[in-house]
């Protein structure tokens, strides 16, 4: 008989001013969700706990401090700190010398580890699966992430697509050559072996370890 923690990879807790969207795409993973106000960060799982930052949010809460603030009582709770940070990377902004001291302020005194993401919410879902299956501690099993080759909306399918673009690895012609793949939803790739990776088109060996790898641990860390 399949116990209610073999059912489920973790359990999280979710901050209640975050979309829905989220919980629900945390759900797809097999996570159990539990929606509440959190004092520290925005999720919170058995030894680790992130904040989620998108677009201007981010640099506004860098120029009245909040995301130092946060990083301080993230750092009080002892558990493992992610920043999530999702959208534009090549914004203009990041040049600017407010934005990268903060950035190292974070990683270097706080320790908190900076994931890059696309601003959708499967992208911020499948980094904090992501953690909690590398940091929590427990061996994760095949992903139940049901989705379709064919999509119903655009929508869905640019959704999918910058899913695909997320992990590292894999850029934009790339995520084409995936969605065009067998292996062209994230329960697929996430559970094909190195050699199906390279057998893609437009994937060479060193791309598909470093997606392999991506796929089976934590998305990379700004330093």
């Amino acid at each position: 008989m399949t116990t209610k923690n073999e059912e489920t990879y973790h359990s999280i807790l979710l901050d209640d001013r975050e979309p829905i969207q989220l919980a629900i795409e945390m759900e797809k993973y097999g996570h159990e969700v539990e929606i509440k106000r959190l004092k520290a960060g925005d999720f919170e799982g058995k030894t680790s706990i992130g904040e989620i930052k998108r677009g201007d949010d981010f640099f506004a809460s860098i120029v009245d401090r909040r995301l130092i603030n946060q990083a301080k009582k993230m750092h009080q709770t002892g558990k493992k700190r992610f920043l999530i940070l999702a959208g534009n990377m090549s914004d203009e902004r990041f040049r600017m010398k407010p934005v990268l001291g903060t950035m190292l302020e974070m990683v270097f005194q706080y320790e908190i580890a900076i994931i890059p993401v696309m601003n959708v919410e499967a992208t911020i879902a499948y980094a904090i699966h992501s953690i909690l299956t590398k940091v929590d501690g427990k061996k994760p099993y095949p992903v139940n992430y049901t989705q379709t080759r064919r999509y119903t909306t655009g929508l869905e399918r640019n959704t999918n697509r910058e899913m695909f673009r997320s992990i590292p690895g894999i850029g934009p012609k790339r995520a084409f050559a995936v969605e065009s793949s067998e292996y062209n939803t994230m329960e697929k790739l996430v559970n094909a072996s190195l050699e199906q990776l390279n057998s893609i088109p437009h994937i060479g060996k060193k791309s598909a370890q470093t997606i392999y790898e991506a796929l089976r641990g934590i998305p990379p860390v700004v330093k």
